[in-house]
């Protein structure tokens, strides 16, 4: 973590050069620091899978109460243009937030709109997604070889954030 706080706030292609006194899990380049979180949450069961057919709702703002929605991609993610950031995507990286029941999804929203409307989607295919209601709390119990304790308080704060 130290490394992504206070060296290198983005990844690039090139490894810094190596230094004895940095931890090895703190130098790993993109693509191994990928592996290792996708390692990690498949390790501690974060890995689901949504079958095909599930309904996923999704809430829209509406400028007045008469407008409609026909379309999937009116109801979709918004244009890079207008993709804003919030807690969990960059300013301008379009992202689907969807939900399975209609509290969570209107909670979604940053503020709910007077006018909104919610699209109801079904998949088309299984989908696999990192669910985030399995993360578990670290405790000395888990300190084993099969559970990576750092691993746990990691995701633990992330979820906590």
């Amino acid at each position: 973590m130290d490394a992504v706080k206070y060296k290198r706030r983005f990844f690039f292609t090139r490894k810094e050069a190596e230094d004895e006194s940095v931890n090895v899990r703190e130098n790993l380049d993109p693509g191994g620091l990928l592996e290792r979180f996708g390692r990690g949450c498949a390790q501690t069961g974060l890995i689901a899978t949504i079958p095909q057919g599930t309904t996923i709702l999704r809430c829209r703002p509406r400028e007045r109460r008469a407008e409609m929605f026909s379309k999937a991609r009116e109801l979709g993610p918004p244009p890079c243009r207008f993709a804003r950031q919030n807690r969990m995507s960059p300013a301008g990286i379009p992202m689907f937030y969807g939900s399975d029941d209609r509290r969570t999804t209107l909670a979604e929203m940053p503020e709910l709109p007077r006018h909104y409307a919610i699209g109801t989607f079904e998949t088309m295919r299984p989908l696999r997604v990192l669910d985030l209601t399995q993360v578990r709390a670290p405790s000395i119990f888990y300190m084993s070889e099969e559970v990576d304790y750092d691993w746990l308080i990691l995701t633990h704060e992330w979820v906590s954030a």
